[in-house]
């Protein structure tokens, strides 16, 4: 159903992904000898040209944690330029699986980095993140971009925070909606309400132009937007199964997870008793249809009419943003008109048997 809803929603024009693709990087190697990872000058460059349109914020899927030893005038560049707007967020990462008694207590956390505590927090709470430079770090400016996948191990849902023994950390796509002013879930994850489209334009062509003196591209072009730049080229690891495919770019999952916030459209689960209440009504009209001696095969036609009224209106409940439980409720009546079905068929048998032995 997520998949099928997705076909009908457009690009989010007002969210961007500027894509460090396969093209842009061959484009990058011919005409600057640039290759992966590229210069933060690069980025440096990219940023100061976007800014100067007056994008909603600039956010980056990708990482800045070591210093580049080779270049540090790079480094430098790219913490003058994004210290210099409050308008540009960078990606944290927490280090699941890794050695969190060797990071620093939650407590000990500079304040500027927006984690927050909770009542009963452990102050001797520790876990391990992924930081981007400190300079970029203290600007607060900074989320989780972990991925978070259901137990079959498909990414359906995106953090608001991630919380650690009382400290909450929030995501990149909750962090930029709440410094935009956005409204944000109550809960700590929400289920993406995804687009089959996403409005990507690549990254060499976009840096090109800004290095231009007369530019050929708009001058509007992310005026008002939230621009996202990562990439999904291959072999650099950032894909995940998901509803729309087993290998969906993380950089769309987080253009995804900001485009619901920012339109407020995020999918919303009913509550558990009318998913309980479905599958008692499923059943109970089956137990009546056989009490009433109403036939195997008409029976089995109502419940087939049953299960497809009800698969159109959780597709109908979805575009307005609630998600309706259909294969629980419809796998319940299914295996009770089964049940009733093949203890009719034992009946009968033994009623012919029965007949035959008098």
């Amino acid at each position: 159903f997520v998949s099928m809803n997705a076909q009908h929603r457009p690009a989010d024009p007002g969210v961007v992904v500027i894509n460090v693709d396969d093209p842009s990087l061959v484009a990058l190697q011919q005409n600057l000898h640039a290759g992966w990872p590229l210069p933060r000058s690069l980025y440096a460059q990219l940023l100061q040209g976007i800014l100067k349109q007056n994008p909603k914020a600039v956010v980056f899927d990708i990482y800045f944690v070591d210093p580049d030893t080779q270049r540090p005038d790079d480094d430098k560049y790219l913490i003058d330029v994004a210290t210099s707007s409050d308008k540009v967020f960078f990606p944290i990462t927490r280090l699941e699986g890794g050695d969190d008694s060797k990071a620093a207590p939650f407590s000990r956390y500079p304040a500027q980095l927006g984690f927050e505590k909770m009542p009963g927090a452990n102050r001797d709470a520790r876990a391990a993140f992924l930081f981007p430079l400190p300079p970029l770090a203290l600007t607060g400016r900074i989320g989780d971009i972990n991925f978070l996948q259901d137990g079959d191990k498909v990414g359906r849902r995106y953090y608001t925070y991630y919380q650690v023994k009382g400290w909450r950390v929030p995501s990149l796509p909750a962090k930029v909606a709440g410094e935009l002013g956005y409204t944000l879930p109550a809960t700590a994850n929400f289920v993406l309400n995804w687009r089959n489209n996403r409005d990507t334009v690549p990254f060499f062509p976009v840096y090109e132009d800004t290095q231009r003196s007369n530019p050929q591209r708009s001058a509007n072009e992310f005026a008002n937007k939230i621009a996202i730049t990562g990439t999904n080229a291959a072999g650099l690891g950032d894909a995940h199964p998901t509803p729309l495919g087993a290998a969906y770019p993380g950089v769309d999952m987080l253009a995804t997870a900001l485009s619901n916030l920012k339109n407020h459209d995020w999918l919303r689960p009913t509550p558990p008793w009318i998913g309980a209440g479905l599958a008692a009504l499923l059943v109970l009209v089956v137990w009546l249809l056989f009490s009433r001696s109403f036939g195997v095969f008409r029976t089995a036609g109502v419940l087939v009419v049953l299960t497809l009224a009800l698969t159109a209106l959780a597709f109908e409940l979805l575009r307005t943003r609630w998600m309706l439980p259909v294969v629980q409720p419809a796998l319940f009546g299914w295996l009770f008109f089964i049940s009733m079905a093949l203890a009719e068929y034992l009946h009968e048998r033994r009623d012919r048997l029965h007949a035959i032995g008098m």
